[in-house]
């Protein structure tokens, strides 16, 4: 009887064991590159929200997860190219800025020396005009003879 009860023990054992064994487990990200379960990188992802209904399905969260995950990868990558893009223009216009600061002090510069020159010239016109004005032509004086 004993024995008995011992092969039915280890019949349903070894059964038990190989219902486990034939069984399809849930362990994420054991799938290999070709399955159908590995979400494609090449396609348009999306935003998809968790449906509450079957939030008990493992491989469904799971791909919900990395689809979700993708996405964020690929809008900070979009930010992060848009940074540096903006960062490039940004150092392009300040040097643009800083060289039409250089040529505004150049003409100012310029005009400052332009204004000097004409008021030098002007100052210059007018003293030979009041010098040539002022000065009285000199008449020749005749000896007198003194009678003796």
């Amino acid at each position: 009887m004993i024995l008995y009860i011992l092969i039915v023990f280890f019949v349903i054992l070894i059964v038990y064991q190989l219902l486990l064994g034939f069984k399809q487990s849930n362990i994420e990200g054991m799938t290999d590159a070709f399955s159908s379960d590995t979400p494609s990188t090449d396609t348009t992802t999306q935003y998809t929200d968790y449906n509450s209904n079957e939030s008990n399905n493992c491989n469904v969260v799971s791909q919900q997860n990395t689809s979700n995950i993708m996405l964020l990868k690929k809008q900070i990558d979009q930010l992060m190219t848009t940074k540096n893009t903006t960062e490039q223009d940004m150092t392009t216009m300040q040097k643009q800025v800083d060289d039409m600061q250089n040529q505004l002090l150049t003409i100012q510069t310029q005009q400052q020396q332009f204004i000097t020159q004409m008021q030098s010239n002007s100052t210059n016109s007018t003293n030979s005009t009041n010098t040539s004005t002022t000065t009285t032509p000199t008449t020749p004086t005749t000896p007198t003879t003194s009678p003796t």
